[in-house]
């Protein structure tokens, strides 16, 4: 559900970096009135939506993470 795939990450000089897939689609700042971002609750309903499966997405593969490690040490 709208992850991208990270290539690499790292940091340099003190500033973190990260690649990933390019994913085209609109930009976040589209969301914006007079250069102002709009608070989430008034963020069309398809973008909280895809938000909320990817946070899930990320949780669910979170949970499955820690419990390989957890097992891992047994």
């Amino acid at each position: 559900p709208s992850i991208v795939t990270v290539y690499d990450a790292g940091e340099d000089g003190g500033i973190a970096w990260i690649a990933m897939e390019y994913v085209q689609g609109r930009m976040l700042s589209e969301y914006s009135v007079s250069d102002r971002l709009l608070p989430p609750a008034e963020w069309p309903l398809p973008l909280q939506a895809s938000l909320c499966a990817m946070l899930q997405a990320l949780a669910s593969r979170a949970a499955g993470a820690a419990a390989a490690t957890a097992s891992a040490q047994v």
